[in-house]
Formats: C-alpha cells, sequence, structure tokens
C-alpha cells in the first residue's frame, strides 16, 4: 500500500535526522564506536524480529545470499555509519547533515546514469525538497539565538 509505505519511509526519515541531531551529546559521553555498536546491534535486533515475524520464522538462504548480504552489511551499512558517528563526533549535526545528503544525490545520479533509471519530476521535487530542508536547517542554526542585553 502506498500510503503505508510513504508514512515508513517518512518515519524513517524523521528518525534518521533526529539521530543526527539528538546523538553529538551521547557520543560525547559514550564514544563514537560504542555508539555505533550500540545503534547497530539495536537494529539487528529489529530486523531480525521483523523477518521472524514476516516469514513466520523462515531463516532459509542460499550462501551465496548470504555472502552477499554480508558484504552488502559491512560496506554499505557498519563502515558508513562507523565513520558518519566518527564524524558527528568531530563536527556539528549540521555539517554531518549536509555531508550526508549528497548520498541520495549520488546515489539517483548512479541509478541514472549506470542502471539506465528514469528521473522524474518527482524525483527531482524530492531531491530538491531535501536540499532545501537540509540548506534551510543548517542556515538556521549557523544563525545562532540572538542575545537580548
Amino acid at each position: 500500500d502506498t500510503v503505508i509505505g510513504t508514512l515508513l519511509v517518512l518515519g524513517a526519515a524523521v528518525s534518521f535526522a533526529l539521530h543526527h541531531i539528538l546523538a553529538k551529546k551521547v557520543i560525547g559521553s559514550l564514544g563514537s564506536a560504542l555508539f555505533t555498536s550500540i545503534a547497530l546491534s539495536t537494529a539487528s535486533v529489529f530486523c531480525i524480529l521483523h523477518q521472524a515475524v514476516v516469514s513466520g520464522g523462515n531463516f532459509a538462504a542460499s550462501p551465496r545470499f548470504l555472502w552477499l548480504s554480508a558484504g552488502c552489511a559491512i560496506v554499505a551499512t557498519v563502515l558508513p555509519t562507523f565513520l558518519i558517528n566518527a564524524g558527528l563526533a568531530r563536527t556539528s549535526p549540521q555539517a554531518v547533515s549536509m555531508i550526508s545528503t549528497i548520498s541520495p544525490i549520488v546515489t539517483i545520479a548512479l541509478a541514472v546514469w549506470i542502471l539506465g533509471e528514469p528521473f522524474t519530476w518527482a524525483d527531482a521535487i524530492g531531491s530538491t525538497l531535501v536540499l532545501a530542508g537540509v540548506g534551510i536547517y543548517t542556515w538556521g542554526e549557523g544563525r545562532g539565538v540572538p542575545r537580548h542585553s
């Protein structure tokens, strides 16, 4: 169902944004490696629970699929997550948001260029909204709160 899918994606986007905004303090106290380990372990538990519910507990998969999944998990999830959180520990959430905004744009460009995927008006509008949202957030945070004398 499109509505449920849209709401799930919106929820994921809000969750990801809150993670970047609120994580700075926690990373400062725990360290980026421990914070990332806890976050990824928690995500893994929920992925396993989801699979158990959806498949009725059937975890059967071919060895090739398991190796490809492990490679994708390490290269596309674990490594980038550790790097983003290490960057967040050293910079501001605004800087990390600006940098991580490039990822979907690059993904779209590669999908169009390498896979021949169509680039529609919906893609253009969505990309523009994401970039505008991050830009407005960064601009607003950079201005700071004016002091009253």
